[in-house]
């Protein structure tokens, strides 16, 4: 008799958001939204409830009297949709930045250019490249040229 161990797909948690329900016959609503960690959709669904009873048993218990709680829908998400999410949010906040800064030398390099300011020159060199700097000095011997 052969001896099979198959590898263990390693089950990793889930973030799921909950919008939990109760309703009554007369037509009384509540609703509850919350976010839980969780393997799986039934232990989810028992986690959004808990979360009720904890942080406002208030409610909790009107919807109990109202039918209990049902859940009205949820999302799922992975840990590798989590992580893809958040890469690309700080991906286009790197972006963001580096248009910002841009922005900044390309104002800073055009108020240098108008004041022909030598001053404002050397205390922000660091922030050019050689070039830049080249191109600066240039600018202001033009301008002191024509003054």
């Amino acid at each position: 008799m052969l001896n099979f161990n198959a590898t263990p797909v390693p089950e990793l948690p889930k973030l799921y958001m909950i919008a939990l329900i109760a309703r009554s016959a007369a037509g009384e609503v509540l609703m509850w939204h919350t976010a839980v960690a969780a393997f799986n959709l039934e232990n989810a669904k028992t986690g959004g409830v808990e979360a009720l009873k904890k942080q406002d048993l208030q409610m909790f218990n009107d919807g109990q009297n109202l039918g209990g709680w049902k859940v009205q829908n949820h999302l799922e998400l992975t840990v590798a949709r989590i992580d893809e999410v958040l890469t690309r949010a700080y991906d286009e906040k790197s972006d963001l930045y580096e248009a910002q800064e841009k922005q900044e030398r390309n104002d800073l390099m055009q108020t240098i250019i108008d004041t022909a300011s030598r001053k404002l020159l050397n205390k922000y060199r660091t922030k050019f490249t050689s070039a830049e700097v080249g191109y600066l000095e240039d600018e202001i011997v033009k301008y002191e040229s024509t003054s």
